[in-house]
């Protein structure tokens, strides 16, 4: 509790295995910030891709 870190990956299966949010930037602008428990990896990529929204 009380520390954070920033994990910078495109291999989803890290991401999802080491973190509990998920934030998705664009241009330096927040597209998405999920909660690990509340998301699954096909509506992550949809971000990344900019499919989504």
């Amino acid at each position: 509790e009380g520390i954070a870190t920033i994990l910078i990956s495109h291999r989803l299966n890290d991401v999802f295995e080491a973190c509990g949010r998920i934030v998705v930037l664009r241009r330096g602008n927040v597209i998405a910030d999920l909660a690990r428990e509340e998301t699954d990896m096909a509506e992550v990529v949809s971000y990344i891709v900019g499919a989504h929204g």
